[in-house]
């Protein structure tokens, strides 16, 4: 039996969602995901000059230097939220979450790379407890970092 719980639609075509205890997040539709071949990988991986998203056998590679805008905010998963990011370049979008693999390594390095980002900004978006809290860290639009 599927029992859906806590699908939150993100934008156009990207989800955050539960099925039978497994979290599944993509812009495909995520009962797609579910009877796939895919493995449910999610993980982020410095490189060279940048780093790689991969999130379910897709991958995603970006220079820093490519970044456009970077975008913190939370998801709600009924006991507890999920801290996220929102990564834009030219043309290319990810969104990686504190549950990737890698996820504090990337976080160390980002703030290095963007030292104007507060280092504290997952403790700030963290309240109040449930509420999304978007909030832009980087915009190269605004020379903001």
């Amino acid at each position: 039996m599927k029992v859906w719980r806590n699908v939150e639609i993100i934008e156009e075509g990207w989800r955050f969602c539960t099925l039978n205890s497994h979290r599944y997040f993509g812009k495909e539709r995520a009962d797609a995901l579910v009877h796939s071949e895919k493995k449910r990988i999610e993980k982020i991986e410095l490189t060279e000059n940048g780093f790689k998203v991969n999130c379910y056998e897709e991958i995603t590679q970006f220079q820093w230097s490519e970044i456009e805008k970077l975008t913190g905010f939370k998801v709600d998963r009924l006991t507890m939220d999920d801290i996220c990011i929102k990564i834009e370049s030219n043309n290319k979008i990810v969104y990686v979450t504190e549950e990737f693999d890698g996820w504090r390594i990337f976080m160390n390095r980002l703030l290095n790379e963007f030292p104007r980002i507060d280092k504290n900004w997952e403790g700030i978006i963290a309240k109040p407890a449930f509420e999304r809290k978007e909030t832009e860290l980087y915009n190269r639009n605004k020379n903001f970092g």
